[in-house]
């Protein structure tokens, strides 16, 4: 379980977007995670950031309208998994890590420092440093009190719950090969009879999806955002439909490919039958609401 401490900040960065026209990693879709953009040559220092170290992200804007020219201290973030990816699209910083934000300026101008205090002239280039050489006369553990103060006010109330949702889904990864006995059949009070679901065959499909989705479920028919529609709340929610149904009888071995995450409103017309009395596929479903586009979820 993630809990954040001040002896976790370890690193420190210089971002820029745009030549510092611009400012780095505050687009929408970016307040709980982004992806962290390295050169080539910072790629070693890329991969040496620990899953519990925090890096401080630093940047100077030199041309942005009414923004005075200064160090601005705006992100506090730590890794979300060890993988490093390679992205073609930015050849300049192809290398990429997935970050959670711990804390984040806000305003964008809120936290600077002098250099008389801490000092960013030597951690400089887009290279992950480590955060003693923001004050050659100050102990790591004096710097990175200092770091917690500047940030007072702008750490995350939702990162720990953020955090601790994403690296419990990534701690099983091998839902790919499970499979499970689904569609036998139970009697309840003598009278009715149920078709029993897996359970665990569900919630494997939905790790696999947050895996694949990068910690986000989007409905596989009119691709619905839980985490952008909801925030926080929607992490993990979705709900599961078995492309053959269980209800239709039979015990058979379910593989995860046998299911597909949809939404609510997107289940109940899965579950819904045509004019000719038949059901939906998935794929149907898709292509129906993208030639209407008058599926609202």
């Amino acid at each position: 379980m993630y809990q954040f401490s001040a002896e976790n900040i370890r690193w420190v960065k210089n971002v820029k977007r745009e030549g510092g026209t611009s400012w780095a990693y505050f687009d929408p879709g970016m307040e709980s995670e982004f992806n962290l953009n390295f050169s080539d040559t910072q790629k070693l220092g890329a991969e040496n950031i620990g899953m519990d170290e925090i890096v401080l992200l630093f940047q100077r804007v030199d041309n942005v309208l009414g923004v005075s020219v200064k160090t601005y201290l705006t992100h506090l973030v730590k890794p979300l998994d060890h993988e490093l990816i390679y992205n073609e699209k930015t050849p300049m910083h192809p290398w990429e890590r997935r970050m959670a934000i711990i804390a984040r300026a806000d305003p964008k101008t809120a936290i600077y420092t002098h250099a008389g205090d801490l000092s960013f002239y030597k951690p400089n280039w887009g290279k992950v440093c480590p955060i003693q050489l923001l004050n050659d006369d100050l102990t790591i553990a004096q710097i990175q009190q200092r770091i917690v103060a500047l940030f007072d006010g702008h750490f995350s109330t939702q990162a720990s719950e953020y955090i601790n949702g994403i690296e419990n889904i990534l701690n099983d990864i091998s839902a790919e090969d499970f499979s499970a006995l689904e569609g036998a059949e139970r009697e309840i009070f003598r009278r009715h009879i149920v078709r029993e679901r897996s359970p665990e065959l569900i919630r494997r499909a939905k790790e696999r999806g947050l895996l694949l989705g990068n910690g986000q479920l989007q409905c596989e028919c009119c691709d619905f955002n839980f985490i952008e529609n909801y925030g926080v709340h929607g992490l993990g929610f979705i709900e599961c439909h078995h492309r053959v149904f269980v209800a239709a009888g039979g015990r058979r071995v379910n593989t995860i490919e046998d299911l597909a995450l949809v939404c609510a409103n997107c289940h109940r017309m899965l579950h819904r039958k045509n004019s000719e009395g038949q059901y939906y596929t998935v794929e149907e479903i898709s292509k129906i609401r993208n030639e209407n586009k008058k599926c609202n979820v």
